[in-house]
């Protein structure tokens, strides 16, 4: 409607000058109808639906802060083009996400019945491809995104490759070399893309095999001097389930059952902590 987006545009443009606007105040407000919602990085519209509710919605750059109201009704917002992903979420908070057959995702949040919920809503680099469910499904660049498939240059340390042949062909996995060792760790979590900001899906490079990889799930953080390992710098394995889990071993053990301290990933603070804790690991 071009009401709503003309409306919108300008509560953005107040964003722009001045940060961060409201578009409700303390009292719940509830949508009449499909609103659009501009963002300007990454340039893209989403549509709040008719009949979602909100406490207040905060239109930034490049999120949409919503707080909900207790015990109130649905709020569902749709996007064309990328996958939406969510933050600051609490147990007692619903969410769930539907892909249609054309890539627009909808994600509903239905708010709890003891306590306010305030969730940031980002659009992320991927769209999903026709499933639903909560958090499940798969993904894959924007349509408009036509990754490089000369590959002729090579493959260097750093960059992100995905095997169209392999068992999982919309994995993608970051590059490690070491001398003449080659190594990749699975992306399994595209919030890692957030993270940091280098990795870009313009950047994918498709290859025909990965026989020449060896597969490491072990990351650190490194809080040395010039980004090298310290004393007390734990490394994790980081497993499919998008959990951590410490190696609990001297390095002398890790080398001795087969570890590798050139396999190992370093990685910021931001993506380990995207990840849930789980036991540790005693044995390689």
């Amino acid at each position: 409607m071009i009401k709503n987006k003309l409306k919108i545009s300008l509560v953005f443009a107040l964003v722009m000058m001045f940060g961060a606007t409201s578009l409700a105040g303390a009292a719940d407000l509830t949508y009449s109808a499909d609103t659009t919602v501009d963002l300007s990085s990454p340039d893209i519209d989403l549509t709040i639906v008719s009949g979602a509710e909100a406490t207040t919605v905060v239109v930034n750059a490049g999120t949409v802060v919503v707080t909900l109201p207790v015990s109130g009704n649905a709020f569902t917002i749709t996007s064309a083009s990328r996958h939406l992903l969510i933050s600051g979420q609490t147990a007692a908070l619903s969410s769930s996400f539907a892909c249609d057959s054309n890539r627009k995702e909808t994600l509903v949040l239905t708010p709890g019945t003891s306590v306010t919920e305030t969730v940031t809503i980002t659009p992320d680099s991927v769209q999903c491809v026709g499933a639903s469910g909560s958090g499940s499904g798969s993904y894959i660049p924007p349509a408009d995104t036509t990754p490089p498939t000369d590959t002729s240059i090579g493959i260097l340390d750093g960059d992100i490759i995905q095997c169209a042949s392999s068992s999982n062909p919309f994995a993608v996995y970051i590059v490690k070399t070491v001398g003449d060792a080659k190594y990749i760790r699975h992306i399994v979590s595209l919030e890692i893309f957030n993270c940091y900001g280098h990795l870009k899906w313009k950047n994918l490079k498709q290859v025909d095999s990965l026989d020449n990889y060896s597969l490491s799930s072990w990351a650190r953080v490194n809080t040395g001097p010039n980004n090298t390992p310290g004393p007390a710098d734990k490394v994790y394995e980081i497993n499919g389930d998008q959990s951590k889990h410490w190696i609990n071993m001297t390095a002398e053990q890790f080398l001795t059952h087969g570890g590798s301290d050139a396999a190992i990933y370093t990685v910021n603070q931001g993506e380990l902590d995207l990840y849930t804790t789980g036991s540790d690991v005693m044995s390689l």
